[in-house]
């Protein structure tokens, strides 16, 4: 399974309105804002979860864990759970193969990364993406630096506190 996330935690609970807000206020033209707000809202149903602001080393987000993309329909970019270090040497291999998704992620080429967040979940040890898939894949592939700040939705027993990493095992 690998070491556990390094995350710094920002913000210990973090209520949903505000997760929503700045999802919608930097996804308004993706086109698959409902489906994602959908995938959101679906998160936050569970019981006994929380939503965390965390700030995510390099480390933590090359691990962070993709689901299948197919864009074009007939290409499968990545397949189920890959992670974003594999997943970015697929991407970089496939270039203009990758039609529109190659263009999305290339439209992340010079962003100013300290000013956007990524929206995963924290599952059995690991991040699952939720939302932010071209913004991970441009970050590595165009060899950016810093960190990327995210929300993520966890149980609330695997947070210790708000100066410590976000982990349901023990050490």
């Amino acid at each position: 399974m690998g070491a556990k996330p390094a995350m710094k935690i920002l913000e210990g609970s973090v209520v949903f309105d505000e997760v929503l807000g700045h999802f919608e206020r930097e996804n308004r033209e993706s086109k698959s804002l409902d489906w994602t707000r959908n995938e959101l809202v679906k998160a936050n149903a569970e019981t006994g979860i929380t939503w965390i602001l965390v700030r995510l080393s390099r480390q933590d987000i090359l691990k962070i864990m993709l689901q299948a993309h197919h864009d074009p329909p007939q290409v499968i970019l990545i397949p189920d759970w890959l992670d974003v270090a594999a997943a970015a040497v697929r991407i970089k291999n496939l270039t203009r193969k990758a039609g529109a998704c190659w263009d999305n992620i290339h439209s992340h080429k010079d962003r100013d990364f300290s000013q956007t967040h990524v929206f995963l979940k924290f599952r059995d040890g690991r991040l699952w993406h939720i939302d932010g898939l071209h913004r991970l894949l441009a970050w590595v592939i165009f060899e950016m630096t810093g960190e990327i700040d995210a929300y993520v939705v966890c149980l609330r027993d695997q947070i210790r506190d708000e100066n410590k990493n976000v982990s349901g095992a023990t050490d």
